[in-house]
């Protein structure tokens, strides 16, 4: 009699492991908000600011497609908010564009590595007059963990962007896969 009820509870996991795992796959959009850390050295700067380093929150919008279990691919607009140091401030925004491998830990749980290209553009200021506009294409990589559950999924990710203002982000989204 006290196998049923942990018969059943296995049963209702097993069908629900199966509907998680179907919707895992199609287009998905998502947002994104955390916290970022940016730094500028002299080097990239041509000696005007000499190792910048300031801490602000940071969001981004996310559309992106898995067509497999283990593969996917994302386009991000970022806003790496406006961190400062009371002396200097480094205001960036990008469109990043990544490519994702993912791997099961569990029916509803996926960890995942990615790389790819940030477009960014950076305004560096002092006492609120801009000092000078840089903007470039470099690598960015990161990683995190997704929980889903039908369409719904949960991330946590970090983020390296490889750009003049050198920047870690560590966000928490949700995205929803709709097709």
């Amino acid at each position: 009699m006290k196998q049923i009820p942990i018969i059943a509870l296995f049963t209702t996991m097993l069908g629900l492991s199966g509907i998680a795992c179907a919707s895992d796959n199609g287009i998905y959009l998502g947002v994104a908000a955390g916290g970022v850390e940016s730094s500028v050295s002299k080097d990239t700067t041509k000696g005007l600011i000499n190792n910048f380093k300031g801490k602000d929150a940071a969001y981004k919008a996310i559309l992106g497609v898995r067509p497999f279990d283990w593969l996917g691919a994302e386009v991000n607009y970022l806003d790496l908010g406006k961190p400062d140091n009371n002396s200097f401030a480094a205001d960036t925004t990008g469109i990043s564009g990544s490519v994702a491998g993912f791997t099961s830990l569990g029916p509803v749980v996926d960890v995942f590595a990615k790389g790819g290209l940030v477009n960014w553009k950076s305004k560096i200021t002092a006492s609120k007059s801009e000092l000078f506009s840089r903007d470039g294409t470099d690598l960015v990589y990161g990683g995190g963990l997704v929980v889903h559950l039908l369409s719904l999924s949960v991330r946590a990710e970090y983020e390296h962007f490889d750009i003049d203002a050198g920047a870690n982000l560590v966000s928490l989204g949700v995205t929803w896969t709709f097709l």
